[in-house]
């Protein structure tokens, strides 16, 4: 009869002296177990290496306008060029510039 009596008298001191989670202020542990925090061993760190990404420079692409295509202007009925001819009677026929 006097374990169930100490029983309930720790299980009301218990219930009465534990902090709830809303309130502040240390926490007492009354109890049997080991004195220091669980768990004691701390495994090290692992590092796992990992090398930095392989970096491709490729040449920039090169793209080359081709030059306008020149024409000179043919006039057939004087047989010569513009501005050696200002007018024409006829249409001019364009000839594909030379260079001299």
């Amino acid at each position: 009869m006097k374990t169930w009596r100490w029983a309930s008298i720790l299980a009301v001191a218990l219930l009465l002296f534990t902090p709830l989670p809303g309130h502040a202020g240390p926490r007492v542990f009354v109890g049997i177990g080991p004195a220091w925090p669980a768990p004691w061993y701390y495994p090290a760190p692992t590092y796992v290496y990992t090398p930095p990404p392989t970096v491709l420079v490729q040449p920039a692409r090169v793209y080359v306008v081709p030059p306008p295509q020149r024409y000179w202007y043919f006039c057939q009925s004087f047989n010569a060029y513009y501005p050696q001819a200002q007018i024409c009677p006829e249409p001019w026929v364009m000839a594909p510039a030379q260079a001299h």
